[in-house]
């Protein structure tokens, strides 16, 4: 990188918008960001300086919430608002996905650390590995709560008072934080899609008429939790095209900040990672009669007993005629 001239007015205008001292040495081409800072304390600007308890320096924006204006903070909201912990004086995330945390951490231009905790889960009687990020700050928390967003928030939370623009980041998150999208069976066996978001009830109304601007149909909502008269409920889409619209609002062109493994089976399911999900696949006996008619390859794997990535390597990229004790016709 060719390093700049250190221009004074555009370190301090950059850094009074948000952007990081480490973003800015970067922009500038510093291999780290102590001239930033020099020119910064000199200029009497007030570092997003926090100390901790061992005496060592956290940098954080303690500002970050205070204007919810990017589609990058209205993404975290939305991840606070499904699986954060906000206390008085504390905001905490325990994450499966290092990730997303290492994103937020970035985000707040946060020095503080990402650990490693593992928890057992009675449900599957399983351990599993989950990383921590736990930041303390009143002003963060106070920010947090003027837009709705408190302790116990989980049967209270609702959409806040953000630009509406901004809503498929802050949709985007409570997904990745809270959805599901995955593949369910119907009557005859046939494998489809479907997504399901948890939401306070006063989330879920809140959200219900932008679903209904998107032509989604909700069903009726289960009831997942009730407590004093308050309702946790998880909203469900079933309808492919349906879907597809959700996926195109949240997303875009996926040019955005989100969890990349609920992003790609989102893309999988809707047949967009992979072509040969439309095509259709005919499965004969030996004697030419036929079977069974498959509108994708993971239903023709599903229904033959066979991996569809191993029934694809065979029919259609090997071009098999006949596996398994079978002839298969392939066609789009």
């Amino acid at each position: 990188m060719i390093k700049k001239e250190i221009n004074k007015e555009k370190i301090i205008e950059m850094y009074n918008s948000g952007s990081t001292m480490i973003t800015i040495a970067e922009y500038f081409g510093f291999k780290s960001y102590g001239p930033v800072q020099k020119v910064l304390k000199k200029e009497g600007i007030n570092l997003r300086l926090r100390i901790g308890s061992n005496s060592r320096s956290k940098s954080l924006n303690e500002n970050y919430f205070d204007n919810i204006d990017t589609p990058n903070k209205a993404y975290i909201l939305g991840w606070i608002m499904s699986d954060g912990y906000v206390s008085k004086n504390k905001l905490k995330f325990g994450l499966k996905d290092l990730e997303i945390l290492e994103f937020i951490k970035s985000e707040l231009d946060s020095g503080h650390k990402i650990s490693e905790i593992f928890v057992y889960d009675k449900r599957t009687n399983k351990t599993y590995q989950q990383h921590t990020l736990q930041i303390c700050s009143k002003k963060i928390s106070e920010s947090l709560n003027k837009l709705g967003i408190q302790q116990s928030k989980s049967f209270t939370v609702d959409l806040p008072k953000i630009d509406k623009i901004l809503y498929p980041h802050l949709i985007r998150g409570l997904f990745d934080g809270d959805g599901y999208v995955g593949e369910g069976k119907n009557s005859a066996g046939d494998l489809f899609p479907r997504f399901s978001l948890i939401l306070s009830e006063k989330l879920y109304n809140s959200l219900t008429p932008i679903f209904n601007n998107l032509n989604i149909e909700l069903k009726k909502p289960d009831i997942v939790a009730e407590k004093n008269g308050d309702l946790i409920l998880k909203l469900r889409v079933y309808r492919k095209k349906e879907l597809r619209c959700f996926f195109n609002y949240i997303y875009g062109d996926g040019n955005v900040s989100k969890l990349n493994r609920k992003y790609d089976k989102f893309k999988e399911l809707l047949g967009d990672s992979d072509p040969i999900n439309n095509l259709t696949i005919k499965k004969y006996s030996l004697t030419g009669e036929l079977m069974d008619t498959y509108k994708s390859i993971r239903n023709a794997g599903k229904h033959s007993d066979i991996p569809f990535q191993t029934l694809y390597s065979n029919i259609i990229k090997n071009k098999k005629e006949e596996y398994k004790g079978f002839r298969w016709e392939v066609s789009q």
